[in-house]
């Protein structure tokens, strides 16, 4: 069983990981639109 405080901090790198994902995402997305 998978403790609440190392569920919280998984679920906060999660959250972390996909926000500077999406914002690469965007970015080179904006990049290619602008080439």
């Amino acid at each position: 069983m998978i403790s609440a405080s190392r569920l919280k901090s998984v679920d906060f790198y999660r959250s972390l990981y996909s926000l500077f994902f999406f914002d690469t995402l965007t970015t080179s997305f904006s990049l290619s639109l602008s080439v």
